[in-house]
């Protein structure tokens, strides 16, 4: 039961560098215990949700699928898609896997970009109306 709660520890990868370790780790024989974990981590709720289970908002904002767009290549991690795309289908059998991914990501990369939107800068100031000549300044 040990190497579960390992396993565990190891979602969501939050750097490239995680993405690659839980890719060599998923080349070993007892690979089909991480397929399980991430069928356990996608059904928590809608795929475009539960992706963030199994990959970090950054990792998904910074790959896709192919790495077009000046994005990073996420095949390039072959044995993670593999498992990825095995319980992918699992969990949303009614479409084809890649294509089940494409849509995830893509709902998390729009999600972003309006919670970016819709969150003012940090350092914005209010706006502030300028005084009319001739109007007193008010002090408190």
């Amino acid at each position: 039961m040990r190497r579960i709660e390992t396993m565990e520890r190891s979602f969501p990868p939050i750097t490239a560098e995680d993405l690659q370790e839980i890719d060599e780790k998923l080349g070993d024989p007892h690979s089909e215990n991480y397929t399980k974990l991430m069928v356990t981590l996608l059904k928590n709720g809608r795929l475009s949700r539960s992706i963030l289970n199994v990959m970090s908002e950054d990792i998904v904002l910074s790959h896709n699928l192919e790495g077009g767009q000046s994005k990073k290549k996420l095949k390039a991690y072959p044995n993670f898609v593999r498992a990825l795309l095995n319980a992918i289908a699992l969990v949303e059998p009614s479409e084809p896997p890649e294509k089940a991914l494409q849509k995830a990501m893509r709902c998390v990369k729009n999600l972003s970009c309006t919670k970016k939107k819709s969150t003012p800068a940090p350092d914005a100031e209010e706006p502030t109306t300028p005084l009319t000549p001739g109007t007193p300044e008010l002090k408190f």
